[in-house]
């Protein structure tokens, strides 16, 4: 169907441009070990679900589909410290306090990074020039929407994930099964009367010129 050709480029517009910022994983790839993470963040791209109005299509075809698409986001973050300063004898305690209070936990690194990505992302889908996300027609693709989920303790390590909502619209036909033939179906008519409820041979039956 049309929408795997709309994933198919979305995640090749996304992995054109990582620029080695982020990979992009199928779901079957990816990883939640936060040390895998923590070296490159992960963009996961997927096909949620999808609507086929009846005032969009014909009996024949083609059918319109809004589609729905998830694209997950998963970061991962560590707190920071300068350890210079508070593995030194000689740092005074203003030195070290400054040190401490500059610190930063792992949990706000990993929100901050998890902003940074999905902004990154949208930035890239809604581009003007990608509107087509480098498909032959238009398929109106828009960010409707951004959601964060709860952070996770691994270690020293935070995970965070969020989604992105993108919805596109494709037009799909109906093309049967290739080396399938349908289903034949015999059927024998016999004429034997007219409107009239007169006999009529139907094998001899003749046409008239003109009629």
């Amino acid at each position: 169907m049309e929408y795997q050709s709309i994933k198919d480029a979305l995640d090749n517009l996304l992995e054109t441009a990582a620029a080695g910022r982020y990979a992009v994983l199928g779901t079957r790839n990816r990883s939640h070990d936060a040390e895998v993470v923590h070296s490159r963040a992960q963009v996961t791209t997927y096909y949620q679900s999808g609507d086929f109005p009846k005032s969009g299509g014909s009996i024949p075809g083609p059918f319109r589909h809004d589609i729905t698409f998830k694209i997950d986001v998963l970061v991962s973050g560590a707190a920071r410290c300068d350890l210079s300063i508070l593995n030194n004898p000689d740092a005074s305690e203003s030195e070290i306090s400054a040190a401490l209070a500059a610190s930063t936990n792992a949990t706000a690194e990993a929100d901050a990074a998890l902003d940074a990505l999905a902004s990154l992302v949208w930035d890239i889908i809604m581009r003007p020039e990608n509107r087509k996300l480098g498909l032959a027609y238009d398929p109106q693709r828009w960010i409707t929407g951004f959601n964060k989920n709860d952070p996770s303790q691994k270690g020293a390590l935070v995970l965070m994930s969020g989604s992105l909502t993108m919805t596109a619209t494709a037009m799909e036909s109906v093309t049967g099964e290739t080396g399938v033939p349908g289903a034949s179906i015999e059927t024998n008519i016999g004429l034997t009367a007219d409107v009239s409820g007169e006999t009529i041979d139907a094998a001899n039956q003749g046409v008239k010129e003109g009629e």
